[in-house]
């Protein structure tokens, strides 16, 4: 798995899993070998960085992907899930879906080979009257 952390338009890390040689039990949070390559750009606005060095582990990357979903234990969490299409709370399947878009900032997840830009993930645009005030 590879992607992009974005703020807005501006990628503030890459993230590159060596998928083919690891194993994330999301039930036990237990990770079995965890290549993972980060690349973070530090000329970018001052906004918190998702990863502190270069060399993360497989588990601190899939933390950060679920705290980019809805909770776990949200009241109407099996709604959600068969309004995307999904059997049970997959963190990985949740994000491609979302791109890990929040009302509350501007950081969003941009999966390899995807030319999305921050207009197409924007939660917000959907709450804009014309005027471009935010409910």
């Amino acid at each position: 798995m590879e992607f992009e952390v974005m703020f807005k338009d501006l990628t503030m890390a890459e993230v590159k899993i060596n998928t083919k040689e690891c194993y994330f039990d999301q039930k036990s949070y237990t990770v079995y070998d965890s290549p993972v390559e980060v690349k973070r750009y530090s000329n970018k606005p001052k906004v918190a960085q998702p990863f502190i060095s270069d060399s993360v582990s497989l588990h601190k990357v899939y933390e950060f992907l679920e705290s980019r979903c809805f909770p776990r234990d949200r009241i109407d969490c099996k709604t959600i899930l068969a309004s995307m299409g999904l059997d049970s709370y997959d963190v990985e399947k949740i994000v491609r879906i979302t791109h890990g878009a929040m009302l509350q900032d501007f950081t969003w997840i941009r999966f390899k080979n995807e030319t999305l830009k921050w207009s197409d993930v924007d939660v917000r645009k959907k709450l804009r009257n014309t005027d471009g005030v935010v409910y």
